[in-house]
């Protein structure tokens, strides 16, 4: 039997279930919010089993200008290389899933357990995703997080997992919900939340209905499952197959423009070489496969969701001529009128 950590079965509706009966029997006295300065966090009441300690970042603030190798492209305000931190416009909740984790935010790091929420506001430097959720010996530690971030009208999420010294991602555990009240209230969750006005218990049913509202959109299977995640790095990535992380690629950039030069810069070999392998592994040219996949995501938004078209040419890369040019060679109709006749 493998027992390698990779191999562990797991769902996301089954730890989105999980969390929310925690969230139900601890109420908000879990909720944290991250802050600027070490300082500033203690202010807060944290739970008892809480531990924080400084960690005063090494290296040098780097703001991201070129933002082309960014999934979230629009997100990402700095760096920090030395660090492994990174610092984003948009605020991000998460959960620990399971085990023990330390999260490295500004000037601290905090020791949690399963259980413990974590607001991130946005402007708040935080661990980039490309190490180990753990401080010092990480002999026998492991640990789940799940990710919360909104974009475009909707909510991604996604489950990363430490084991010692490994950090990834594991199967089948990314996706999306595309619902524009979702976004509406995890803005909210997270002003409420970060500005510490409204009572505890709203708070608390903000979340809970942000849970039960992604369980139940994930119950109808009206939620789009990632290919692959930009957003974490995976120990292994350099053994996978090019054009495997090509179409991974290929999917989280959908939104801007792609080109044969680019793709094989960021998947490491020569223009040649990935067009050959790419029709030979696909059977498709590249410019087939991701207008083919284009496409695709255009029409599952026009079928399923009421998000204005323009935003749906945003989000797929497409001028609108170029869109109603496809929809009206595949259905003979403009996107308008495909929306109308789905619904």
């Amino acid at each position: 039997m493998n027992n390698s950590p990779r191999k562990t079965a797991i769902t996301m509706q089954e730890v989105i279930r999980r969390v929310h009966r925690w969230l139900e029997r601890d109420g908000a006295s879990r909720i944290i919010v991250a802050r600027e300065t070490i300082n500033e966090l203690m202010k807060q009441d944290l739970p008892d089993h809480i531990s924080v300690f400084p960690k005063k970042r090494q290296g040098q603030r780097k703001a991201v200008r070129k933002r082309r190798n960014y999934k979230d492209a629009l997100f990402k305000l700095a760096v920090w290389p030395e660090d492994k931190m990174d610092e984003n416009s948009l605020p991000s909740v998460c959960c620990v899933a399971s085990g023990e984790v330390d999260l490295h935010i500004a000037d601290y790091v905090l020791r949690c357990r399963a259980g413990d929420w974590i607001v991130l506001p946005a402007g708040v430097a935080k661990q980039d995703g490309t190490m180990a959720h753990f401080e010092g010996d990480t002999a026998g530690r492991a640990g789940d997080i799940l990710w919360f971030t909104c974009w475009l009208g909707g909510i991604n999420t996604w489950i990363c997992r430490s084991h010692e010294n490994l950090h990834f991602k594991p199967q089948n555990t990314a996706c999306r919900v595309e619902r524009h009240f979702l976004e509406k209230l995890f803005f909210g969750f997270c002003e409420s939340a970060i500005a510490e006005d409204d009572d505890a218990e709203v708070v608390e049913q903000m979340l809970g209905l942000m849970l039960v509202m992604m369980q139940k959109e994930m119950q109808r299977e009206n939620i789009m499952w990632t290919i692959g995640s930009r957003f974490y790095y995976d120990t292994h990535s350099n053994q996978q197959n090019p054009i495997s992380r090509a179409l991974e690629y290929i999917e989280d950039n959908l939104h801007q423009r792609l080109t044969i030069n680019i793709v094989a810069r960021e998947v490491l070999v020569s223009p040649a070489t990935f067009t050959r392998r790419f029709r030979e592994q696909t059977g498709k040219t590249f410019v087939e496969y991701q207008t083919e996949r284009r496409l695709a995501i255009a029409e599952r938004l026009l079928r399923t969701t009421n998000v204005p078209i323009g935003e749906i040419c945003a989000r797929v890369g497409l001028k609108y001529g170029r869109l109603r040019l496809l929809f009206q060679k595949k259905y003979n109709c403009s996107p308008s009128a495909y929306r109308d006749t789905k619904i």
